[in-house]
């Protein structure tokens, strides 16, 4: 029978392979944006704003989605919409009695989706709040007028982490690519699943580091507009590097290919294309110009603190779910990471038919 960490790691694809079956979309579902920008008054104690509504949309997929405002507003949003390459902009007039503050904000619809909604507001006198309006919290209160809301960016950047299969499927093939591999090449005594992972924990470090620095680089090279790519060639060869990192995993310890010898090299040339798979969300809801930095960096972070959090999950999940997993036959042992490199190939398909369209 295999090693216990063994089972453990089976055990964890199974769950990696069911989320993904549930998730099984070829393109993730962008970040809607509400703009609400502040124009001059023209009669005393009204707030008149001028506003843009980017509703996300993927494919021949368009999600419901609306904002809705408190009584004390007045909401008319103008007829024909812009049609974008991944949404359309709703543009309109907002008109509040006597201010916008101390009013209530609400995505309707947001609670039957899995993305999230940046509200994004402009007062009078130049100063912004932003907030991250998701299926838990679809509404908000706006506060006085200054509040800063960078923070909105950090939980942006975890959620887009965590809410993007295929960056999320790719640090954990790393993940069990590093850690799955023979106990043959390990010392006989090294039994126990703690001693089979702290040989490892230096390359899985190593690659870890290696993928972050790479994607951080791009992200902010794309961001601040020093090199663009198209995201359709972008998210293809995500695709395509999950469908490598599944083949790595499935072929024989014995015949390891260039991503088992030297996993981090590569992590970091496939991080600098997941690099720009993230600023493409950033690219929709853009930057305030006034605090670029600053909510680049917090983005950046928000992704990390997503990335760290499902690499413990995993590492705990090794540990603790091994001794209850020794049973699996081992013909079922193989069916979640074949179902895994199947959907990274039926991605990869999808993608390259809507660059040819």
């Amino acid at each position: 029978m295999k090693h216990p960490l063994d089972i453990g790691i089976v055990g964890t694809f199974s769950m990696i392979g069911l989320i993904a079956l549930g998730c099984a979309q070829a393109h993730e579902i962008r970040p809607g944006l509400l703009e609400i920008e502040a124009l001059t008054s023209e009669q005393d104690n009204t707030a008149h704003f001028r506003t843009s509504w980017k509703l996300p949309r993927t494919g021949y997929k368009t999600l419901k989605l609306a904002p809705a405002f408190s009584p004390a507003c007045h909401y008319q949003q103008d007829p024909l919409p812009e049609t974008l390459e991944a949404a359309f902009r709703f543009t309109g007039t907002l008109t509040c009695a006597p201010s916008i503050e101390g009013t209530t904000i609400t995505i309707d619809g947001l609670q039957a989706t899995l993305t999230d909604a940046l509200l994004r507001i402009r007062f009078a006198d130049g100063k912004e709040f932003q907030a991250l309006l998701n299926a838990s919290n679809p509404s908000i209160r706006i506060p006085e007028a200054g509040a800063i809301g960078l923070p909105a960016y950090f939980t942006l950047g975890v959620t887009h982490m965590l809410a993007g299969i295929d960056h999320l499927l790719f640090v954990l093939g790393l993940i069990l690519l590093i850690l799955g591999a023979p106990k043959d090449s390990l010392p006989e005594q090294a039994q126990t699943p703690r001693q089979r992972i702290l040989p490892r924990v230096g390359v899985l470090a190593a690659t870890v580091t290696s993928f972050t620095i790479a994607h951080s680089v791009t992200l902010a090279l794309a961001v601040l507009e020093l090199v663009t790519l198209s995201q359709g060639p972008v998210e293809t060869v995500i695709a395509l590097s999950i469908v490598l990192l599944a083949y790595e995993i499935a072929r024989d310890p014995k015949r390891q290919g260039l991503v088992a010898r030297r996993p981090w090299q590569v992590a970091f040339v496939f991080g600098l294309l997941h690099g720009f798979g993230f600023a493409g969300a950033l690219a929709e809801i853009g930057l305030p110009q006034e605090s670029l930095a600053m909510a680049l960096l917090l983005f950046n972070l928000g992704v990390e603190a997503g990335q760290l959090g499902v690499i413990a999950c995993v590492l705990i999940a090794f540990a603790g779910l091994a001794p209850l997993l020794e049973r699996i036959p081992n013909m079922l042992r193989a069916l979640p990471l074949y179902a895994v490199g199947s959907i990274a190939c039926y991605w990869t398909l999808d993608r390259m038919q809507q660059l040819m369209l």
